[in-house]
């Protein structure tokens, strides 16, 4: 009974400040748990449930605590606390609760698990006919690229792979044209040559269209990083919710260790906006090493390779977007926001395939908006101004290319 008053004191501390971690991190998102179609009640008492057993390792922490040889019980506590921490909860934490840390680093790739019904065939591929509607004798097409070339926040007939199908069609009636959304949220050139190397052969492809985004200078970066389980990498999934409670509580901090862990890279997602082109050229090249591959596959197969890079509205607009969840990770109209068109016009003479951007053509549209208000992402009519441009560039190819 003489250690009641101890235990009872520890354990009181120790389950305020377990409960008070548990609450900063469940409560991180709830409007994002109802946004992206999650109940916010039915997320927090599944959340609930995954920390209750995060609490409960720690009261075993302190009941072994309690005694008078709690020294030699520290490095179990310790081991019971990691167990029921780190591998217990974070599988029961329903998204957007669970940390990203785990899930990535254990499926880098992180392609959609959803297959077949109406918007996405057996390859996961949106809004794309099955790999055997591709005929060896037509002109097919694949589309690469991040959620612009998803479509995301658009109905997948909006997307501007779906929109350069049909314009194709129509240009070309009773021909064989075919086109294949290869695009996925959070893809990159990386990802892109490996979804490619997996089931690119299926859709053989005469033409292949990969669109670069902003974030995938940074993101190609980061996935190869992870491919490898360098620095800081290595214990996403050893140590998720540690690593969750430090990236959400010292964001900054988080990303210079993490940067340093890997022996140096770019901390921002942006930052190719965000400062010269003669600081950050050397962190260009994974990216064009990535477009490089994906351009060497295609020349082993007989096929066409088009780079297309897109423009982001903070790179030339002050009215699009106007309540971007982005805003503060970059500059808007910035004085390097266009350093990235200026280096793909510099490498544009030195490779064999073209490179088409569509700065020019958002920037001369009187369509106002091409974005959605609250979202980065392009709306129904920039999807279609982006098919239009996409269209106008690859006539030529695809005249070529097509069965006579």
């Amino acid at each position: 009974m003489r250690r009641s008053p101890r235990l009872l004191a520890f354990l009181t501390v120790t389950l305020t400040t377990g409960l008070l971690a548990a609450l900063l991190f469940l409560g991180r998102d709830l409007a994002g748990a109802r946004k992206y179609g999650f109940t916010p009640v039915r997320s927090v008492f599944e959340a609930g449930l995954a920390a209750g057993f995060a609490l409960y390792a720690l009261f075993v922490i302190c009941w072994l605590l309690g005694g008078r040889r709690a020294h030699l019980f520290l490095p179990l506590a310790a081991l019971a606390w990691w167990l029921g921490v780190e591998r217990v909860v974070p599988p029961l934490l329903p998204y957007p609760f669970r940390p990203e840390q785990r899930d990535l680093i254990r499926d880098v790739d992180h392609w959609r698990k959803d297959v077949g019904g109406r918007q996405f065939n057996s390859d996961a591929l949106r809004d794309t006919p099955e790999s055997e509607a591709f005929h060896a004798g037509g002109l097919n097409l694949i589309v690469l690229g991040d959620s612009f070339a998803y479509g995301y926040g658009v109905k997948a007939a909006d997307s501007f792979p779906s929109q350069i199908r049909r314009r194709l069609r129509s240009d070309y009636p009773g021909r064989d044209l075919e086109v294949a959304n290869f695009g996925w949220i959070s893809s990159s050139p990386l990802l892109d040559y490996r979804r490619l190397q997996a089931i690119g052969d299926r859709y053989r492809p005469g033409i292949v269209v990969l669109c670069v985004d902003m974030t995938d200078f940074s993101e190609d970066i980061r996935y190869q990083h992870m491919l490898d389980r360098r620095g800081l990498y290595d214990l996403y999934d050893r140590i998720p919710i540690a690593l969750a409670f430090f990236q959400r509580l010292a964001p900054k901090t988080y990303q210079r260790l993490l940067a340093w862990s890997v022996g140096g890279m770019p901390v921002e997602r942006f930052f190719v906006t965000e400062a010269p082109l003669a600081e950050t050229r050397r962190w260009f090249e994974p990216l064009v090493f990535n477009v490089a591959r994906i351009d060497d596959w295609c020349r082993r197969r007989g096929a066409a390779f088009v780079l297309v890079i897109l423009p982001r509205a903070h790179q030339y607009s002050a009215r699009e977007s106007p309540r971007n969840w982005e805003e503060r990770e970059y500059t808007r109209r910035g004085p390097y926001s266009r350093e990235p068109f200026r280096y793909f016009d510099e490498l544009r003479p030195r490779v064999a395939y073209a490179v088409v951007s569509l700065l020019p053509d958002f920037e001369r549209s009187e369509t106002f908006p091409l974005y959605l208000e609250d979202d980065p992402h392009w709306n129904a009519a920039g999807h279609r101004l982006a098919a239009e441009a996409i269209v106008r560039a690859l006539r030529p190819l695809v005249e070529r290319r097509l069965p006579r």
